[in-house]
């Protein structure tokens, strides 16, 4: 007799406090142990809910539609090991929420079997990845059209690239390619590079940073040695402190694909900016540091990054604090906030 197939539902669970996968992953008293049992019983569009817990099997979007929910990224941890990848998103219209992704071979990969030919509409945000060997990868070599979103999100400590794009391509292949959207993102600390293209023939594709804190990476921030990659764009960005380069475009592009840079700060990094076609404009600085609050990333209060940058439509930052704090948008992934007088009345005897 054939068995019935497994009931799926528009919202499952998901607790690692659970002794095994026996529940059906319908509420959270229900819950599956492992994200695996309920994504295997999630519909499509459906929500996988994750409680806190640390989580040590692949994960694997294969299902267009479906988001991926934790607890936050400081409880809910997806941990990988040295010769896997912590989560492969492969299928469309996914997002992933709220969770941090570490100890991975690679830490995010946009890739997998049996792939369609466009791989959009992915969404990460609010995650942290972090102390993989690369955090976020989509290689090139497999024909597949990526197109995602960074929001929200700490790529730190790992320990090659932060987003590494790579592989081959060929002339006239130029429907496949990798668009990057990364928005109030803070990627630093990683080994190499903060971000790395080296993918030869990489077709038109625009990639934008907004609101990005790129630093202290030992490799350079971006350095794209990409053959044909299209414009980038960086608006309200920080990229500081950097081992190599600030900004790096290795390989000469048409003149109409350009690294553009506007009100940004690119500085003190061993060289803020190289390469063919990179054009900073008069609102970007290149001779003031950032002045970082010691030991963090968020600005302080005698920063030239304070209040100069421009109003792109994004009204919060890394953390959610709402944008502006003041009269005018501070630049990087973090506004600084500001503390309104108290009125308090201080008495000396």
């Amino acid at each position: 007799m054939t068995e019935a197939p497994a009931t799926r539902h528009a919202e499952t669970y998901v607790d690692a406090a659970q002794p095994d996968d026996s529940g059906d992953g319908a509420t959270p008293a229900t819950a599956k142990h492992t994200i695996a049992a309920a994504l295997a019983v999630t519909a499509p569009d459906g929500v996988c809910r994750v409680a806190a817990g640390v989580y040590t099997n692949e994960v694997i979007l294969a299902t267009p539609g479906l988001t991926l929910e934790g607890a936050g990224a400081t409880n809910t941890i997806l941990s990988g090991a040295a010769d896997r990848d912590t989560l492969i998103m492969a299928a469309s219209n996914l997002t992933v929420r709220g969770v941090t992704i570490q100890d991975g071979r690679r830490g995010l990969l946009l890739s997998g079997s049996a792939m369609p030919a466009v791989l959009a509409g992915l969404r990460i945000e609010d995650c942290t990845i972090r102390a993989n060997g690369n955090g976020v990868v989509a290689p090139f070599d497999d024909e597949i059209r990526r197109i995602y979103t960074l929001t929200r999100c700490r790529i730190v400590t790992n320990t090659h690239n932060g987003i590494l794009h790579v592989g081959v391509g060929w002339p006239g292949n130029y429907g496949k390619f990798t668009v990057l959207n990364a928005i109030n993102c803070l990627i630093a600390e990683n080994g190499d590079d903060g971000v790395q293209y080296n993918v030869n023939w990489e077709p038109p594709a625009t990639t934008y940073f907004l609101h990005c804190t790129i630093a202290n990476n030992g490799g350079s921030g971006y350095r794209d040695e990409a053959e044909y990659q299209a414009s980038v764009f960086f608006t309200n960005c920080i990229v500081s402190g950097n081992g190599l380069y600030g900004v790096h475009k290795g390989t000469a592009i048409p003149a109409s694909e350009v690294l553009k840079i506007a009100y940004s700060c690119v500085s003190d990094n061993a060289t803020n900016l190289d390469g063919f076609m990179v054009q900073a404009w008069p609102e970007t600085f290149t001779d003031k540091s950032p002045l970082f609050e010691p030991g963090r990333y968020d600005l302080s209060r005698m920063s030239p990054c304070l209040d100069n940058g421009l109003d792109i439509g994004i009204n919060d930052d890394l953390v959610g604090t709402p944008r502006p704090q003041q009269a005018g948008f501070d630049r990087g992934a973090l506004e600084r906030v500001r503390v309104a007088p108290t009125g308090l009345i201080v008495t000396v005897y």
